[in-house]
């Protein structure tokens, strides 16, 4: 099974294959690979969409700073949260497809979480007025911890730890000095930037990696195979290290997006830019799909148009991603 395939079926559906030529030299065509199957679940989500939490394959959220929905069929249906709220909705994190918390904002930058146990139909909000900041990323360890970003800039920014499901929160980390950014939560180690580096904390708040990162955040993905050999991507490019950070090769020197994986059992699927060209009707970028798999590589064509940067997406596990296109398309792809 060629896994290259499947990246290149990706980049047809949601670059709109099937036309002759794109005006830029790039021919282009839809094969459907063996081993693999994609199938666009429910349509076209409300515009504007741009976060998934899925905990499970079945049920997840779409979300943004004005709305979340939620699905109970794998993206087949769709249903509006009555949230009740009339600030920003900043990050979803639900256990499964009862219980959720969600962090939202306040004028005032008092730290508050909505809970739900009843998959979203009633909510109860929680704050936090010891912290300073407004809770801003939420993500959950596989024991149920919880764990939130405290604001962004500046040293009263942070990390805070709840063991208690969102009762109580303990901070364990407190910010260099500007931008925090982007908490992570891999196999229950946390990873985020802070002023430019890279910093694991394990859930007690004991720092494993503290290192200049190539890039100032990691906006665009963060996949960790090991403590050793982990990458970055954002808008310079694809960055590898394989000795825990302490140096970083820029192995494509693109933008470049991951859209998560296993690299041990189902490869790490790549959203890259490939390269521009020029038409009558504007400046194209050229978009090509890649995978990580013990060595980078690259689709077996590269198509011209318009790049769609996937709003969101999630590995579920087991060879199944979750994706949210830029045309507001939710799509499962599911590795046989």
């Amino acid at each position: 099974m060629d896994k290259l395939f499947a990246v290149f079926l990706l980049t047809c559906l949601f670059l709109s294959c099937g036309y002759e030529d794109d005006g830029c030299g790039y021919s282009r065509e839809t094969r459907l690979p063996a081993g693999y199957n994609l199938t666009l679940s429910g349509g076209t989500l409300p515009g504007g969409l741009n976060k998934l939490n899925f905990p499970s394959l079945f049920f997840g959220v779409a979300y943004n700073e004005g709305a979340a929905y939620k699905t109970n069929d794998a993206g087949a249906s769709w249903e509006r949260l009555n949230i009740g709220y009339d600030g920003p909705i900043v990050s979803v994190a639900f256990a499964d497809r009862n219980n959720g918390w969600i962090t939202v904002g306040k004028w005032d930058t008092t730290a508050t979480i909505l809970r739900t146990t009843d998959g979203g139909e009633t909510f109860t909000e929680k704050t936090y007025p010891s912290f300073p900041l407004n809770f801003t990323d939420i993500v959950r360890a596989t024991d149920g911890d919880l764990f939130v970003k405290i604001g962004t800039h500046g040293t009263d920014a942070g990390i805070a730890r709840s063991t208690d499901g969102g009762e109580t929160f303990t901070r364990i980390y407190s910010g260099i000095d500007n931008n925090v950014e982007n908490l992570k939560i891999i196999r229950d180690t946390l990873y985020f930037s802070d002023s430019g580096q890279l910093i694991s904390l394990d859930k007690t708040g004991r720092e494993l990696i503290k290192q200049r990162a190539p890039i100032y955040g990691i906006e665009n993905g963060l996949h960790v195979v090991s403590p050793d050999r982990m990458y970055i991507a954002d808008y310079d490019g694809l960055f590898e290290t394989r000795n825990g950070g302490a140096t970083w090769e820029n192995i494509y020197d693109r933008e470049a997006v991951i859209l998560g994986g296993d690299l041990r059992e189902d490869g790490v699927l790549l959203h890259l830019e490939a390269e521009e060209c020029t038409h009558s009707s504007g400046a194209y970028e050229v978009a090509q799909f890649g995978v990580i798999e013990e060595d980078i590589r690259f689709g077996p064509e590269i198509l011209g148009q318009w790049i769609y940067h996937f709003k969101a997406s999630q590995y579920l596990g087991d060879g199944r991603w979750a994706l949210l296109s830029g045309e507001n398309e939710f799509f499962v792809v599911e590795a046989e």
